[in-house]
């Protein structure tokens, strides 16, 4: 199980089991390529987002990992990109707004740069694969 950031408190926490209700799995999360930052196979970028509580996240990854996209140093940034997750809890937050935590663990075990892999976001911001 993955850590989160918890914005109002500035302490990262481990979710307890109990409080998975669900996963749906294979969800992607909508990321801002930034930049491409080595050009090592097969290429690595630089993306973020922000979360629900309007923390942001970056994130240094595999170009494939993020785009379908023939990017490259050359290329106009930013570019729309996604991460891979999966959702493991739904709910409305205190605004009436949809909200989901999801694991960017799972299928790719990607990670932040500060080494979180559980976010809370809004459901805007996530599709179906």
């Amino acid at each position: 199980m993955g850590k989160e950031f918890l914005a109002h408190s500035g302490q990262m926490r481990t979710p307890k089991k109990q409080e998975l209700l669900w996963v749906d799995l294979m969800n992607r999360l909508a990321v801002q390529i930034e930049r491409f930052v080595d050009d090592h196979f097969p290429g690595f970028v630089e993306c973020a987002f922000i979360d629900a509580e309007g923390v942001r996240h970056q994130f240094v990854e595999k170009l494939p990992i993020v785009s379908d996209a023939n990017l490259n140093a050359e290329s106009a940034y930013p570019q729309p990109g996604h991460i891979d997750c999966a959702i493991e809890e739904r709910w409305l937050n205190e605004l009436g707004r949809s909200v989901a935590r999801i694991n960017i663990d799972k299928p790719w075990s990607v990670e932040s740069v500060a080494g979180l892999t559980l976010f809370t976001v809004y459901e805007g911001q996530l599709s179906a694969v």
